[in-house]
């Protein structure tokens, strides 16, 4: 005798879509951020929580009940950020999947990742590094491993939802070392700082030929995402002028003309460097995803490679 659809739970129901979505988030709020990843948010959930919601993007969910929102349409599609249904609790994101046509999606880190990640690689004088200094470093460090363990714990729920990890390394060897420990750990998506060298070398560099091998051979996407961008030019002054004012601000990015005219430039320097230095030819399974930065610099950019 058969079994209901519905009677399954959500991690072995059979689905209907066919979409494969490359860009979702967790987005736990700033109230659970202790809670859910420990002691090393505390600091920047005091920030936040210092901070009013500004908008839906934004972390400071004041009187936050839980992921309870009803799995209605209209909630799905029009809900966003901490208070999305599914946001905080992937159980519940697969039955918004279902109703979203969904069948996979990479979910990518938001509190302790992109927010550890523009902490880590904070520019002296710039962002984060104005709020905690000299410790950013190894705060964001902290930051980036606590929101990592919590992604190796989700990505045990089910297939059709890859957390994405964070990676760093100050050295080719620490980089590789943290690779391959989340990637036993389950892990099938990686992501990386655009603008920032990875283990202190060129993308190109033969050193990370096994690092690369080892992605390839995992199939496991090395991806870059908006956020990681903020070491390219190492100073915000470029857009502190009375024309780039006022522009809507999310918790990833500003949405000024200036920055939004040259962020992607960081993601186009490490691809350039990976197809000059030959590193599709080497490893032709590498899979690399550069995400939320818009395609509209690829067309450009083939011609100039070719050159």
């Amino acid at each position: 005798m058969g079994v209901e659809a519905s009677a399954l739970p959500p991690s072995v129901r059979p689905y209907a879509g066919r979409i494969t979505d490359v860009d979702s988030h967790e987005q736990v709020p700033a109230q659970l951020w202790v809670e859910t990843f420990g002691e090393a948010m505390r600091p920047f959930a005091e920030v936040k929580l210092a901070q009013p919601h500004a908008n839906g993007n934004h972390p400071n969910v004041e009187g936050y009940a839980g992921d309870t929102i009803a799995l209605t349409r209209e909630n799905v599609w029009t809900n966003k950020g901490c208070i999305a249904p599914g946001a905080v609790d992937v159980r519940r994101r697969l039955e918004v999947m279902d109703l979203m046509q969904i069948r996979r999606q990479l979910m990518f880190p938001t509190a302790a990742g992109i927010y550890g990640m523009l902490v880590y690689t904070a520019p002296e004088g710039t962002g984060m590094w104005r709020v905690f200094g000299d410790a950013s470093r190894d705060m964001g460090r902290r930051m980036m491993a606590a929101g990592n363990e919590w992604m190796v714990a989700q990505a045990r729920i089910s297939d059709r939802v890859r957390p994405v990890a964070n990676l760093y390394g100050e050295s080719v060897e620490e980089l590789t070392a943290n690779a391959r420990a989340l990637v036993g750990q389950g892990i099938r998506a990686l992501m990386i700082s655009a603008s920032l060298p990875p283990g202190g070398v060129s993308p190109a560099d033969n050193a990370l030929d096994p690092f690369y091998a080892m992605l390839a051979e995992a199939k496991v996407a090395l991806t870059m995402h908006v956020g990681g961008e903020q070491m390219l030019f190492r100073s915000t002054v470029w857009t502190d002028a009375q024309a780039f004012d006022g522009f809507k601000v999310n918790e990833e990015m500003s949405g000024d003309p200036l920055r939004l005219s040259t962020m992607h430039l960081a993601a186009q320097s490490f691809v350039s460097a990976l197809v000059l230095g030959g590193v599709f030819e080497r490893h032709p399974e590498l899979r690399v995803g550069v995400v939320e930065y818009g395609a509209h610099f690829i067309g450009p950019l083939a011609p100039m490679l070719d050159m």
